[in-house]
C-alpha cells in the first residue's frame, strides 16, 4: 500500500488482485477482486469511495516518478470490472484500485502489472 496511514499489521493487497488487459488500441478492460480484509483495512483508515485509476506509465517506474496521466473512475462497491477508453495507443498502462477518503487521501489496495496497449 502506498499510504503512510497503514500500521505494520495492516497488509493491504495481500489477498486482492487486479488485472488490466488491452482489448484494442483504444480500449482496455480492468477486472479485480478485493478481499473483505483488505476492504475493511482501508475503510478503517477512512476510505469512503471505491476508485479505479488507470495510469499511463510508458518508460517510468511509478514508485519513483509520477504517471504521465491518470484516469479515475468511481465504482460501486459491487463492481469488479470496468471497460476503459485509452487516450493514446503505443503506451504502457497500469490499473489500480483503492479508496478515496473524505479529506482527499488515496488509499491504494492493489496495482496491476504494466500492460502495453498497441498503436492504432
Amino acid at each position: 500500500m502506498k499510504s503512510d496511514d497503514s500500521s505494520a499489521g495492516d497488509r493491504v493487497g495481500q489477498n486482492s488482485r487486479i488485472i488490466l488487459v488491452s482489448r484494442s488500441p483504444k480500449t482496455a478492460y480492468a477486472y479485480w477482486g478485493i478481499s473483505s480484509a483488505d476492504r475493511e483495512t482501508v475503510k478503517r483508515q477512512g476510505g469512503t469511495n471505491l476508485i479505479l485509476r488507470v495510469y499511463e506509465v510508458t518508460n517510468i517506474d511509478m514508485d519513483d516518478i509520477p504517471a504521465h496521466s491518470v484516469q479515475q473512475f468511481e465504482c460501486d462497491e459491487k463492481e469488479q470490472d470496468h471497460h476503459v477508453t485509452i487516450p493514446l495507443g503505443d503506451r504502457d498502462y497500469v490499473a489500480e484500485v483503492g479508496y478515496a477518503t473524505a479529506d482527499g487521501r488515496w488509499l491504494s489496495i492493489i496495482r496491476s502489472l504494466h500492460v502495453r496497449v498497441p498503436a492504432v
